[in-house]
């Protein structure tokens, strides 16, 4: 463990020092123009295969030709989501896949998806809806783009669609009297624009959000709308006016009329010509910086959707997260590293990069294993080189490429009454690691199951490091059968009317803990039921009008604060 005290294992596999002649700054470096200092992403390595920027990619809008529901008049899939467009409004489908309930932890490959039966999903749909619109808008695409898509669904070649142009944009024409909406973006972020035309209204405007958690302004403006699988933000509006070939700003905000329905609120503008509201919908944004500056060089997204961050950073506190290096060397500027979670609300890693000089990250690749590949410009004489090629810099300025590794973690906890083997704690692994993990119980426990990440009652599990996986074994108090079960039949002659008696004694076990009561049964054949249930002081019983010759068999159960049954202890009565 002691190897593993660093929560991130940053593995330099190939650092790659070239000199610089002269002796040029990395601060007058940075002024060349990103395209001509920009390193070609395809030539870090002939092996390294690059996931494209899946964030800047545009949506492309599908039209519905029967492929697909009739309530969909187009339709953009995304990596995270589908963006439906009906009549009524916009759709906002997303899916995820969730943690899969086995007992042991192989997390699911898009080889996977197609081997399994049991993959599980799980599916938010929120909806935009207008209010008071036209019912039946004319609803057309825009910018055609030059891919076309096929559907070939089953075996019937009636019901296969070929050939299907697809668009950037939707046009919604005259959703209100003299109002269009336009629809596009890219994958992550979505705008609609409503194109106000001489003769409409503004305030003819609204629309309300349904099948979400709440929404709400915040302090921005920015109408923020809460799903179960996190939040879309809509940008305070940007509203404006081309008049003369110029661009002229109009002040325009949100307003709240009702639970989760609004309007638009804007400042008086020249109705002689249109005027475009735009609010941008954001799958996220967000701010990544200390106290002094940044600058963001280069960004990758891996299959996942998490993005991947390099650029420059003169801050000492510097978001820092599982950091190899976490804090800044004391020069100018020192390069990091930072991976977002695939929603951008938290840091999976982040960390400086640097030595006792000026350092900087140019430009970063992902490959399919979420290894991160950076490259860039290094002034220090002791820059991290680890199984390098070339370990000096040889020059005033070096370019360096270094592979950044994040290791996943195994947190396994053990419930009371045992642990496990390995011990509880967290470790660290590469991808695809495979570990056995086995449940100890205590004297006088048994183990009950595994919770967390993995659920299930096998023991021992192996586990396919492929995540960050958490996995907790429980453990139950054992509850031994009571002692000295005996039973007899008796004649009791003392009653007005004779009557044949079981009569059962028993002792409490000295092993059992927290035991509040005892339950008879009476077994017949292959079935049982309940005769009586007493409490734990008492230690005998009559099963009264039995018959004479008849064999009776009964079982009793200790039964504990959890109103669990304990094994049973048998006897037969003659």
């Amino acid at each position: 463990m002691a190897k593993l005290a660093l929560k991130i294992l940053f593995l330099f596999v190939l650092l790659i020092l070239f000199s610089i002649q002269g002796s040029t700054s990395l601060e007058q470096t940075n002024q060349i123009q990103p395209n001509q200092r920009q390193i070609k992403k395809e030539e870090l390595s002939r092996n390294l295969k690059l996931n494209p920027d899946f964030g800047k990619i545009p949506l492309y809008f599908i039209p519905n030709q029967g492929q697909v529901d009739e309530k969909a008049l187009f339709y953009a899939k995304a990596s995270r989501y589908t963006l439906w467009l009906t009549k009524e409004g916009l759709v906002f489908d997303s899916t995820r896949r969730t943690k899969k309930e086995s007992t042991h932890s192989k997390r699911l490959s898009p080889e996977d998806i197609n081997n399994h039966e049991d993959v599980k999903y799980d599916r938010d749909v929120s909806r935009l809806v207008f209010l008071n619109a036209k019912g039946s808008p004319e609803v057309i695409p825009v910018d055609d783009t030059e891919h076309n898509v096929n559907y070939f669904i089953g075996n019937d070649k009636s019901k296969w669609r070929t050939n299907i142009q697809t668009s950037q944009t939707v046009l919604y024409k005259e959703l209100y009297p003299n109002i269009d909406l336009k629809v596009y973006g890219i994958e992550r972020q979505i705008e609609y624009d409503f194109v106000v035309k001489p003769g409409g209204e503004v305030s003819d405007i609204s629309f309300e959000y349904k099948d979400v958690k709440k929404t709400r302004i915040d302090k921005e403006d920015n109408l923020v709308i809460e799903t179960r699988f996190g939040e879309l933000k809509h940008a305070e509006p940007v509203s404006y006016q081309v008049i003369e070939r110029r661009r002229i700003e109009v002040e325009a905000e949100f307003r709240e009329i009702g639970e989760r329905t609004y309007k638009f609120s804007v400042e008086e503008y020249n109705r002689d010509y249109d005027l475009i509201i735009d609010p941008l919908v954001l799958v996220y944004s967000t701010y990544l910086g200390g106290s002094s500056y940044e600058w963001g060089h280069d960004i990758a997204v891996d299959s996942e959707g998490a993005a991947y961050i390099t650029g420059r950073t003169h801050s000492t506190d510097f978001p820092t997260q599982n950091a190899y290096q976490g804090t800044k060397k004391p020069v100018y500027q020192d390069a990091f590293v930072t991976k977002f979670s695939t929603d951008g609300t938290s840091l999976v890693y982040s960390t400086y990069l640097g030595g006792s000089d000026d350092d900087d990250g140019y430009g970063i690749a992902v490959d399919d294993d979420g290894a991160a590949y950076i490259t860039g410009g290094t002034k220090s004489t002791d820059f991290p080189a680890k199984n390098a090629y070339q370990g000096a810099k040889a020059g005033a300025t070096s370019a360096y490429i270094a592979k950044c590794f994040f290791p996943y973690s195994l947190t396994i906890s053990a419930g009371s009454g045992g642990t496990t083997n390995p011990a509880p704690g967290i470790y660290f692994y590469d991808k695809k690691t495979e570990v056995t993990v086995r449940a100890i119980p205590n004297t006088h426990y048994r183990f009950a199951c595994w919770s967390g990440d993995i659920s299930g009652t096998d023991n021992p599990i192996t586990i396919t490091v492929d995540t960050n996986i958490s996995i907790t074994a429980s453990f139950s108090r054992f509850i031994y059968s009571p002692l000295n079960f005996i039973g007899q039949k008796v004649f009791n002659r003392s009653l007005s009317q004779a009557e044949y008696i079981n009569f059962f004694s028993w002792q409490s076990n000295p092993n059992n803990v927290d035991i509040v009561k005892y339950r008879i049964y009476l077994i017949e054949g292959e079935s049982k039921s309940l005769l009586v249930e007493l409490n734990a002081n008492t230690f005998q019983y009559w099963h009264r009008r039995v018959e004479k010759d008849k064999q009776y068999t009964y079982a009793i159960c200790a039964v504990n604060d959890e109103s669990r049954e304990g094994d049973p202890a048998l006897i037969t009565v003659q």
